[in-house]
């Protein structure tokens, strides 16, 4: 079975029907299909990569694929860590497009400035009740709730030390 996975591979056809060129494992078509299959299953509360049962305690995949996965990080822990790290760049991107790329204070625009802040200076008891609270795979997970704003890093600092005010603001 692999070597037939291979040799389609090397040829640029599609590993999952045999027919369409592919740019890589599987054609456009074939993707597509993939893709839709996979938010049933997830919509259904199911493994996303094969439709099986979820694993308990908060897992989005099968028992098998959690461990294939782990095997997966730990044999390319430097590729892992690339595709953890743009996932994080990609949601991170997004919070800043849904809250606002600019400080909301100082105008700073510098992507790599800039924070998610608390409006109501309640982070770090959120993050006691609920750890990540503002992360930004989890606020787009929550529906990018209300109660954050965009500050740049010096703001947000100040507005900790000056009992919740940014000092711009005195």
């Amino acid at each position: 079975m692999r070597a037939q996975y291979k040799k389609l591979r090397a040829a640029g056809i599609c590993t999952q029907c045999g027919t369409r060129p592919a740019t890589t494992a599987r054609c456009e078509q074939c993707k597509a299909e993939r893709r839709a299959k996979s938010e049933e299953w997830k919509a259904a509360g199911l493994c996303g990569q094969c439709g099986g049962k979820r694993r308990s305690g908060g897992y989005k995949l099968c028992k098998r694929h959690v461990a294939s996965t782990a095997m997966y990080r730990k044999r390319n822990p430097e590729r892992a860590r690339e595709l953890a790290n743009s996932a994080y760049q990609r949601a991170r991107g997004d919070a800043l497009k849904h809250y606002g790329e600019t400080c909301s204070c100082c105008g700073e625009s510098e992507r790599l400035f800039l924070a998610i802040d608390h409006i109501g200076n309640d982070g770090a008891q959120r993050r006691r009740n609920n750890h990540n609270d503002n992360d930004a795979r989890n606020l787009r997970l929550r529906g990018w709730p209300s109660g954050y704003q965009t500050l740049c890093q010096n703001c947000n600092w100040g507005k900790y030390l000056n009992g919740g005010v940014c000092p711009h603001q005195n």
